[in-house]
């Protein structure tokens, strides 16, 4: 007992050190050598271990790493994580701490922490076993919706694999089975400037806005119909204008929406209702768009969430969005579950460090059972 009490402590220290060498660097969209230098910390990080094939992509200044077995380019299992995380005020609050049994940092449960746990297990699988059928996959614009990234390399089928484990949602002992669709969009109204004093010489295109955002969202106030919220949402999150002065009518104004929708809704019949609320005289552009995504559990992992854990997993549904969609489309596989996470997308994001180490155990007994590891057991 005493010697697998050490083994953990090792394993624990090692996932938490590169959880927290991860969360210091600013990998945000706008921060392109932070972003390579997480790609580097994880191919450093894996490097040790032999027999197996890096490969970098680039799609629209976005880059992604692709680490494969040597000779087998269709891995059964790819592990994927994403190394960027959302814009804060300053790339000096990107800083990881320890606390309560927690890290706590932007980007500590969204998804450095997954990242780490991942790169860990691939590592030492890798280390003790002659190429097992294992990958490991690594984006960089999953907070700016996938499309370099998974998107582009499932896509294009520049990736290839039996299934994936993406642990961008659920939580340890649930697993994610439904994801809500999503639509990102910005709106832009134009009218005439004027002085405030006679508005009646102008044209607000703040007022139109503001009015057509009203009804926007009375719209999909008509829709709530679940309690626990498995319904669609529009979420207004920033208006804007070219204006500097308070005594002018602006002739330029924008918004941007969040939409989700779960199933049935579809994007079209959610797109079609935008737009005849908002008219022709409302500009609309779209920055993402995904269908709802419906997900199979995997039996085996289920069992084995429920061997580390002591009970039965729960399959749970997702109003977020995550890079599984790109993967679903193509047929393959996903699972989606990971350590127990909080405050995401927040300065003060956290992981809890013990449940970091149980799901390393689920992932690691999921990959020697799927893939029929010999050499050593999974505990």
């Amino acid at each position: 007992m005493q010697d697998i009490a050490q083994t953990d402590k090792e394993l624990l220290h090692s996932i938490t050190d590169l959880t927290c060498r991860l969360i210091d660097l600013p990998s945000r969209e706008d921060h392109t050598i932070a972003v390579a230098s997480a790609l580097r910390m994880i191919q450093h990080h894996v490097e040790h271990a032999s027999h197996f094939h890096v490969a970098f992509h680039e799609k629209d200044g976005v880059p992604s790493m692709v680490i494969t077995p040597e000779g087998i380019n269709r891995p059964e299992i790819m592990l994927l994580a994403h190394a960027d995380v959302i814009k804060h005020s300053s790339p000096e609050v990107y800083r990881a701490e320890q606390a309560n049994g927690r890290i706590i940092g932007p980007g500590a449960g969204d998804m450095k922490s997954q990242l780490a746990i991942l790169a860990e297990l691939f590592r030492n699988i890798h280390t003790q076993h002659q190429s097992p059928s294992l990958g490991l996959m690594v984006t960089t614009d999953e907070e700016t919706g996938g499309e370099a990234g998974v998107g582009y390399l499932f896509g294009e089928h520049i990736v290839d694999c039996g299934l994936v484990i993406n642990p961008d949602g659920g939580s340890l002992n649930e697993v994610t089975i439904m994801e809500k669709g999503a639509l990102h969009l910005t709106l832009h109204s134009k009218g005439a400037a004027c002085h405030a004093a006679r508005p009646w010489k102008g044209d607000n295109a703040l007022t139109k806005l503001m009015a057509k955002l009203n009804a926007l969202q009375d719209s999909f106030i008509e829709l709530q119909n679940d309690a626990n919220g498995w319904h669609p949402t529009c979420s207004i999150t920033a208006i804007d204008t070219d204006n500097h002065a308070i005594n002018r009518i602006p002739p330029y104004a924008s918004a941007t929406v969040d939409i989700r929708f779960p199933p049935p809704y579809r994007l079209g019949e959610i797109r079609k209702r935008i737009e005849d609320i908002l008219g022709p005289d409302i500009k609309i552009d779209t920055s993402m768009n995904a269908e709802p995504v419906e997900l199979d559990p995997d039996p085996l992992f289920m069992a084995c969430c429920e061997e580390v854990c002591g009970r039965a997993p729960c399959q749970v549904r997702d109003s977020g969005a995550s890079d599984s969609r790109y993967i679903a489309e193509r047929g393959i596989p996903v699972i989606m579950s990971r350590p127990l996470v909080g405050n995401l997308h927040s300065q003060n994001e956290w992981v809890d460090i013990d449940s970091m180490l149980k799901f390393y155990r689920i992932c690691e007994r999921f990959v020697y059972q799927k893939l029929g590891l010999q050499a050593s057991s999974p505990r």
